[in-house]
């Protein structure tokens, strides 16, 4: 039933015999392949039926995991955009991931769009030249608190940047559209 034995029929009688090993790895990718059927057809049901999701991430590890897999799930040609404040650590808080994480970032052409205030404007600088498809501009005076809010296709994201770092994201891609109209809205006053 299965595959894994084969028989001939020699004088009247079935003679069975084994077949290769390799039909095992042929019969798991053959699972494989079905259970990520399976899966494929349960997130879209599971997006459907809750169309927000509210998460929170507390640690560093978390943090870096759950920014990395924001990423990984982002559409190809997507466009980041931050609301940036004095307090953000985000280069600090992502490390050693920060090089793999930008890396995947240009590949998939995300770009990023800062918003950030005066305080901030040297270090923009720096990373504007630094950083691929990253712009941005400036508010005088703009977040000086230790939040970022990042808003990307279909969700929006609070990183705190405290003791310990933490993010809050919602998943809802009208709460995003509305974040991304609040956003377009002071890029067009920024500088």
């Amino acid at each position: 039933e299965k595959g894994l034995v084969q028989h001939v029929i020699q004088n009247g009688r079935k003679k069975f015999s084994a077949k290769p090993p390799s039909v095992l790895v042929s019969l798991i990718e053959q699972q494989k392949r079905e259970a990520e059927s399976v899966a494929t057809s349960l997130e879209r049901v599971l997006t459907l039926s809750t169309p927000q999701q509210f998460e929170v991430f507390q640690g560093q590890e978390s943090f870096v995991v759950h920014e990395s897999d924001l990423l990984r799930h982002a559409p190809k040609d997507a466009t980041i955009l931050v609301l940036g404040g004095s307090g953000d650590a985000f280069v600090a808080t992502m490390a050693d991931k920060l090089i793999e994480y930008e890396r995947l970032r240009v590949k998939k052409n995300i770009s990023v769009r800062y918003i950030g205030s005066e305080g901030q404007r040297h270090d923009l600088m720096g990373a504007g030249a630094r950083r691929r498809l990253f712009t941005f501009r400036l508010l005088p005076g703009l977040f000086t608190g230790d939040v970022n809010t990042n808003i990307w296709p279909d969700a929006v994201a609070f990183n705190i940047f405290g003791q310990p770092v933490g993010n809050f994201t919602i998943r809802n891609t009208s709460i995003a559209n509305g974040y991304r109209d609040f956003f377009e809205t002071l890029w067009k006053l920024a500088s």
